[in-house]
């Protein structure tokens, strides 16, 4: 081989060794920004297939228990109002007696019922938020079921 042809041949390898390395560089960084777009992309795929539904699940059971809860409040009460009509209009003290203990009973029914509402919400709502829902738009949807069970009355009933 030519002693002057060498330098010129290890120059060419070397700059050739170098580019390769540029381009195996450009091709393991476009690697990682597809790996990393279809990382987001599943995890984004994840959360709007199973997380999601997941979330609608338990806030249309909550609502809709709440609403039951909100339905058995409003006949307690339409309950009480008649028994106090009765209690009122009446002389006879066994029936006074009757309607005493059965508004009792009520009374505690409702205590129960305002109990269960506001320990299902606040479970309803960490559930959520551990789920990755937001507990805000759950508390707005659910205000008048909650008004009545806090009230204790038929107001806007």
């Amino acid at each position: 081989m030519n002693p002057a042809i060498h330098p010129v041949v290890h120059g060419a390898v070397s700059s050739l060794h170098g580019v390769l390395d540029i381009i195996a560089r450009k091709v393991d960084y476009r690697h990682a920004q597809v790996m990393g777009g279809l990382r987001a992309s599943s995890a984004e795929l994840l959360v709007s297939n199973v997380v999601r539904p997941q979330i609608e699940a338990i806030r249309g059971q909550c609502e809709q228990t709440l609403a039951l809860f909100s339905e058995q409040a409003r006949h307690y009460m339409a309950q009480q109002e008649r028994l106090e009509e009765q209690r009122m209009s009446t002389k006879d003290v066994m029936v006074i007696v009757q309607v005493n203990a059965r508004l009792g009973e009520i009374d505690t029914r409702l205590a129960d019922i305002r109990a269960d509402a506001q320990l299902l919400y606040a479970r309803m709502c960490a559930v959520l938020l551990a789920a990755g829902g937001g507990a805000m738009a759950l508390a707005r949807d659910l205000t008048a079921p909650l008004e009545i069970l806090a009230s204790g009355t038929m107001e806007g009933a």
